[in-house]
């Protein structure tokens, strides 16, 4: 089953949603930062424990980076990517690498061995 956003237009709002609100995930972001363990936490430390410290792992949808924050500080590296052109700026002005990766438009210019997508699948539809 290939996974898309039903259409341009769905795509389109949900973009324009992350970055109209991009400074309520950053306010959510800074109280997960002040020592919220949060729930999924574990599942991310299992895939982690199956990689070689060090690995490289491709985020597709890094958002405010904390998942990539988290991850770096276990030892990883972190490709940090992202649609949304405010969660890009977001991470640049900070001085992260973020890229800009539309999953839909095709692949990531390099080969990877680990991929961390959190919340990004849930916005694609089953094809018809």
């Amino acid at each position: 089953m290939t996974a898309h956003i039903a259409d341009a237009e769905a795509k389109n709002v949900t973009i324009d949603s992350y970055n109209t609100h991009i400074q309520e995930y950053i306010a959510k972001d800074k109280s997960d930062d002040a020592g919220r363990t949060v729930a999924y936490w574990p599942g991310v430390q299992y895939f982690l424990d199956l990689l070689p410290a060090g690995q490289s792992i491709l985020e597709i949808g890094s958002g405010t980076a904390s998942d990539a924050r988290r991850i770096e500080s276990k030892g990883f590296l972190v490709q940090r990517t992202d649609v949304a052109e405010g969660f890009l700026d977001y991470m640049r002005a900070g001085g992260q690498d973020a890229q800009y990766f539309d999953i839909l438009e095709g692949p990531y210019g390099q080969s990877q061995v680990a991929v961390f997508a959190n919340a990004v699948f849930l916005h694609f539809t089953p094809s018809r």
